[in-house]
């Protein structure tokens, strides 16, 4: 299956997934107060945290290592499981360090709190490694599938223990119930291999830790990156604050991350395909034609938030604050594309390599300039100031991956498709800004359909990437 199928493919179920993510922070917004809303965004950071650092990074050693025929699968995913088994009783001891500590590091974490995020975290980390081994079966529908109803359960659980119980943590338990339901119903069968510890071995352990732990270290200060912002704001400017900052932020996110995902999720498979027979000219021909397509999605999608923004966050967010919703939406939106790009067209490079202590130390130094600004424009500028010390982090590490990245595997491509699409985008953008806006649901629809319209028209006139070439033959085959 090609680079362009598996990306459609990807990003049709992701716009699903996005739409339910878009009603899920409508919903959210409206039935919780803003300051729980702002300890539920706080909540889910810190899972987020955990879930990333302590496992993604046996996620990847998964994607990495499990379509490699010179590794038993069994022994693979043993090992995984008995390190899975590590990491979560290491967290469990600190989870009890923290709840039994609780009254001298802050009275307002009680031991309640602490627990649902742990099992939000372990039910999170779950349901991805489920996703993660739909990707090593390239199996992207079904990858869909699990996307989908874990938004749709997460967001279902999540309301009714709100209405029902006005309890933050029991919402915080129903959202974990609707990640392990959908992990239940789409994770492969034979990712149950995982409880079969007694499998694993030391040596492909040190092996799993020697690719996965500087991950580990990527992904913590990834969460710095994303996530120090609205940590910070919760301690100096208070619980509502954050939930204003990351109800808008959330707002860019899904518009732009949950879209660019699909895209960039078939890259690395395809890719560690080409690599693993040694292929390199490929590999930077597939990755560049992947560079293309997160282009040719970012722009418009991060102009059409940017112009819709003031609608958009008025009718979805129900904690909505004039002069400040809007504006970090926007800015987010931009942060969000560029850190798309760079995790799915450069630092592909970097895992395929094996250089991943080089991208952790990219992602430290980015860490470090997000709380050095957000120290400085907190208090300026507040949840606008955070907005904007993300984008410079996120910028920050786009260029350093992208110049460190080439001297490992030049990602090839056209830059006349890249133009092509920046001219579409400009299109799009002036008639949108043309057009009077009323901030109703009528006129968001329509403006969205417009925008869209006028975008794929310039798109089949410019013709980057040939995708005139491509549709035609597309619609030969069915046809014949």
């Amino acid at each position: 299956m090609s680079l362009a199928r598996h990306s459609t493919i990807y990003l049709a179920w992701r716009l699903l997934s996005a739409a339910l993510g878009l009603l899920s922070l409508f919903a959210f917004t409206h039935v919780l107060s803003p300051e729980d809303y702002g300890r539920y965004s706080v909540v889910v950071a810190m899972a987020g945290f955990i879930s990333g650092v302590g496992f993604q990074w046996l996620r990847q050693c998964l994607v990495k290592f499990g379509p490699d025929p010179k590794w038993d699968r069994g022994e693979l995913l043993g090992s995984i499981g008995a390190l899975f088994l590590s990491v979560s009783i290491v967290l469990f001891i600190v989870a009890i360090i923290l709840a039994s500590s609780r009254d001298d590091m802050n009275r307002n974490i009680s031991a309640a709190l602490i627990a649902v995020t742990v099992a939000l975290a372990l039910a999170q980390a779950w349901f991805e490694f489920g996703l993660d081994a739909n990707r090593v079966d390239m199996n992207p529908m079904r990858y869909g599938v699990g996307g989908v109803l874990r938004a749709a359960f997460c967001l279902a659980f999540g309301v009714l223990a709100a209405w029902g119980t006005h309890s933050l943590s029991a919402v915080i338990l129903g959202v974990a119930l609707g990640y392990l339901v959908a992990n239940l119903l789409t994770a492969p069968r034979w990712l149950d291999r995982l409880v079969g510890v007694r499998r694993a071995t030391l040596a492909q352990a040190k092996i799993l830790a020697t690719y996965g732990l500087p991950l580990a270290l990527t992904l913590g200060f990834t969460f710095i990156v994303d996530s120090a912002d609205r940590l910070m704001l919760a301690a100096m400017s208070g619980a509502t604050e954050a939930g204003i900052y990351s109800s808008a932020y959330n707002l860019g996110q899904y518009a732009i991350g949950s879209v660019l995902a699909g895209l960039g999720l078939a890259a690395f498979p395809l890719a560690m395909k080409h690599y693993a027979k040694q292929d390199s000219g490929k590999v930077a021909v597939l990755l560049g034609q992947n560079l293309v397509l997160l282009v040719g999605v970012a722009l418009p999608a991060t102009l059409g938030v940017i112009i819709l923004a003031p609608t958009l966050t008025r009718l979805l967010l129900g904690n909505f604050t004039p002069g400040e919703s809007p504006v970090i939406t926007g800015i987010v939106a931009v942060g969000v594309a560029l850190a798309a790009i760079r995790s799915y067209a450069y630092d592909v490079v970097f895992m395929l390599e094996m250089k991943t202590l080089l991208q952790a130390g990219i992602l430290a130094l980015a860490a470090s300039v997000n709380i050095l600004f957000n120290w400085v424009f907190i208090p300026r500028w507040g949840a606008v100031g955070a907005a904007c010390a993300t984008l410079v982090s996120f910028l920050l590490a786009l260029s350093l991956s992208a110049f460190l990245g080439r001297r490992l595997i030049k990602v090839h491509f056209e830059l006349a498709d890249v133009i092509k699409i920046i001219a579409g985008g400009a299109i799009m953008a002036a008639v949108l800004v043309a057009v009077p806006t009323h901030h109703t649901w009528w006129s968001l629809v329509l403006l969205i359909s417009l925008g869209a319209s006028v975008y794929l028209c310039s798109m089949l006139v410019l013709n980057p990437l040939s995708i005139r070439a491509r549709i035609h033959e597309r619609l030969g085959r069915k046809i014949l």
